[in-house]
């Protein structure tokens, strides 16, 4: 990956840089939190992508008339204008998940913010879709990988639109089990309904950060070297995807040794990680990076402007980081 005009982050730089990020790319106050819907347990999620995009990912079909309260997979196509090339034609792809109220609104003690979907979710998406199927210069997606999801959440958005992708070997997206469930779900209801089987290469598992000693087999399972192709897992990178899970301090660590844990045990020499999140509380972004950037395992940089679309410049932040650390 060229990375010469990123920036890249270091101790020194990690303070100054979520400054500019808290001042220039601040939310606008309707964002809230940054939930998609907090009131609705069932809802529609609108995703513009390249129209290319729609059949490999197995979105063709029409939407069925499902029971109310059903995890209906969806696909409306609506073919529009890209803003920036007008030869560049998108499609509306909708796609139906179901929260957890009744986790969010719990007093249980797991963690409860996975129970809903997150805007960052789409507008990542919506990101990943045009690096796929409209490569530029610089795109951090080059080649073909295995994708990993730390914290996938409840609506398991990014293993429904993404994880059918050509460009995608194996896609496990993880989470803790009382998310899993529900996230299993919602993934195996939209691809039953829209191609009418679970893929072979989709995978929902338990991966708790706190024991990912013990849960990484969960994840290895599911990534088999390619039996007398040595080339194709030498050729085959890792890319670690995580979406809006970092709200607190304590967590922070555990997350980077999850990440790292999946980085020791994966087959590749090529692995890149990406972090999106919704800019909030910059007493935590910074710790975060300050931890991502002094860990000897990672190299951290911030994704520049013109590599991101403009949802993506209105209230959010994308981080890249390469795996430097030895193999277990």
């Amino acid at each position: 990956m060229d990375v010469t005009d990123f920036e890249l982050l270091t101790e020194d730089t990690v303070s100054d840089h979520v400054f500019d990020i808290a001042v220039n790319r601040a939310p606008s106050p309707q964002v809230d939190l940054g939930f998609v819907s907090r009131r609705d347990g069932e809802i529609t999620v609108q995703i513009k992508v390249p129209e290319a995009a729609g059949a490999a990912a197995g979105h063709e079909k029409k939407k069925r008339r499902g029971k109310s309260g059903s995890a209906r997979a969806s696909s409306k196509t609506t073919t529009v204008a890209a803003a920036a090339d007008e030869t560049e034609k998108y499609k509306t792809l909708e796609v139906n998940v179901i929260q957890s109220m009744s986790l969010l609104n719990s007093n249980t003690e797991s963690s409860t913010t996975g129970a809903m979907l997150w805007r960052v979710s789409v507008v990542f998406t919506e990101w990943f879709y045009k690096h796929i199927y409209l490569p530029q210069p610089g795109s951090l997606l080059p080649g073909r990988f295995d994708v990993v999801e730390l914290g996938c959440g409840a609506a398991g958005l990014l293993p429904i639109t993404l994880g059918s992708s050509p460009k995608v070997r194996q896609y496990v997206a993880t989470d803790q089990p009382h998310i899993v469930k529900l996230a299993r779900q919602n993934v195996e209801t939209h691809y039953t309904e829209t191609t009418g089987s679970m893929p072979s290469n989709v995978h929902v598992v338990d991966y708790d950060w706190e024991h990912c000693n013990e849960d990484i087999v969960n994840i290895i399972d599911k990534i088999p070297v390619a039996e007398g192709d040595e080339e194709e897992d030498n050729n085959t990178g890792l890319l670690i995807l995580a979406c809006d899970v970092v709200y607190n301090d304590f967590l922070i660590p555990y997350i980077l040794e999850g990440m790292n844990k999946v980085c020791e045990t994966h087959p590749s020499k090529k692995i890149s990680i990406l972090v999106a999140q919704q800019v909030r509380d910059p007493t935590i972004m910074e710790e975060f990076l300050t931890q991502f950037v002094e860990h000897p395992s990672f190299k951290v940089w911030s994704v520049p402007e013109h590599l991101l679309n403009e949802e993506f410049k209105r209230g959010f932040v994308l981080h890249y980081a390469e795996y430097q650390g030895v193999k277990a």
